[in-house]
């Protein structure tokens, strides 16, 4: 269900592929997932060390999918 590619996870739902990047630095927690086959991209940066929790509700609320790899993060 999850595999990585050139930095990227790469988590298949189904038949759905969704490539995604996460960054956690000092005060800033951020994350990238895409579906291409819908064209689309969610973009979250956030300015927190709590960031995680609103790009994971965000993400979530948008997909309407329990994504694995929140597990990773």
């Amino acid at each position: 269900m999850l595999s990585w590619g050139l930095g990227w996870g790469i988590e298949q739902w189904n038949s759905r592929i969704f490539p995604w990047q996460w960054g956690d630095n000092c005060g800033c927690k951020n994350i990238v997932v895409a579906e291409p086959a819908q064209r689309e991209a969610i973009f979250v940066f956030t300015n927190s060390d709590n960031g995680g929790r609103l790009y994971e509700w965000i993400v979530r609320s948008i997909h309407r999918l329990d994504h694995p790899f929140f597990l990773w993060l």
